[in-house]
């Protein structure tokens, strides 16, 4: 029975009547029975292939040929030279193309083609505003309105940049421009509160270091423009005050007992000054008592009470002068 069944199950035909071949013996087949077709697909594929390999090579060409040129055109010394020159490489659609039209109105600029350089500047914003270039491209902009004397434009224009590219290096430098147009519009209150905004912006940056000495320079003109600072200087000068006196106080208590010792010590020098003529006394006494007897030791007295004191010695002549008067 088991063997009738394996039999049985041996024996019955593939799904759909028919027996599954593998895709590849399919595709053979179908190759065979249009050679023409599959001829002409993969013509195609090739031409394909053939055209794109082309056309990545004349890229290349092209791109390797504008490169040349952008070189040639940089290292032109004659600004409008270059300024053409780089022109051409900014029309020519290739991977240099946006770098090299920003760098046509910096060229401008410096060639003092000024509407030239807003048309640069211009084109940068309205064919590549999402391009590294793009704020560089405005802040170009409001440059040229503030070299043109137009001071509001020019204070938007870099308020824009600030506020549009705030996390760019070119818009983060925005501060200065704007508190050096305030400035110049009389706007000193908000300049000097943009120059401080700049230095807390942007740290140990060029900008922030000249926004310093802006500041430093503001405080000398107009130390009004600075009430914190100057009420800060009052109550250092307030506080300091009560310490200067503190010290001449002690010093003059200190002093006093330093000029009262010499005056107790005064009477204790003065009293050997006493003395001396006590003792002195006797030694004038002798010679007057021996005068008599003998001159030549009257005389010699004088000589040994020198040693005591000299003041007595020298007043000992006008004692001894009665002593003499019996002699004669």
């Amino acid at each position: 029975m088991a063997e009738h069944d394996k039999n049985a199950q041996g024996s019955l035909p593939p799904v759909g009547g028919e027996e599954t071949q593998p895709e590849w013996k399919l595709a053979l087949e179908y190759v065979k029975e249009n050679p023409t077709k599959v001829a002409g697909g993969i013509g195609f594929v090739l031409l394909c292939v053939a055209i794109g390999g082309l056309y990545s090579l004349k890229n290349m060409a092209d791109d390797e040929k504008v490169t040349t040129e952008y070189a040639a055109a940089l290292n032109t010394e004659d600004a409008e030279l270059r300024s053409a020159a780089l022109k051409e490489v900014a029309d020519s659609g290739t991977r240099w193309s946006v770098e090299a039209l920003y760098l046509t109105a910096e060229t401008a600029i410096e060639a003092k083609s000024y509407d030239e350089a807003r048309t640069a500047f211009e084109q940068v914003l309205a064919q590549h505003g999402d391009s590294d270039y793009a704020p560089m491209a405005a802040d170009g902009l409001a440059f040229l309105d503030e070299n043109e004397g137009k001071l509001e434009e020019a204070l938007a224009g870099y308020t824009k940049v600030f506020e549009t590219w705030d996390d760019t290096v070119t818009g983060r430098r925005q501060l200065l421009n704007m508190a050096r147009v305030e400035e110049a519009l009389g706007k000193h209150a908000e300049a000097v509160a943009h120059y401080q905004q700049q230095v807390e912006v942007f740290p140990e940056s060029s900008v922030a270091g000249k926004a310093q000495v802006a500041l430093d320079r503001l405080k000398t003109s107009m130390p009004e423009l600075f009430p914190e600072e100057e009420a800060d200087s009052e109550e250092a000068m307030t506080e300091a005050a009560p310490a200067e006196e503190a010290p001449a106080e002690e010093a003059t208590a200190e002093a006093a007992p330093a000029e009262a010792a010499p005056a107790e010590e005064a009477p204790a020098e003065a009293a050997p000054a006493e003395e001396a003529p006590a003792e002195a006394a006797p030694a004038e006494a002798a010679p007057a008592e021996e005068a008599p007897a003998e001159e030549a030791p009257a005389e010699e007295a004088p000589a040994e009470a020198a040693p005591a004191e000299e003041a007595p010695a020298e007043a000992a002549p006008a004692e001894a002068a009665p002593a003499e008067a019996p002699a004669e």
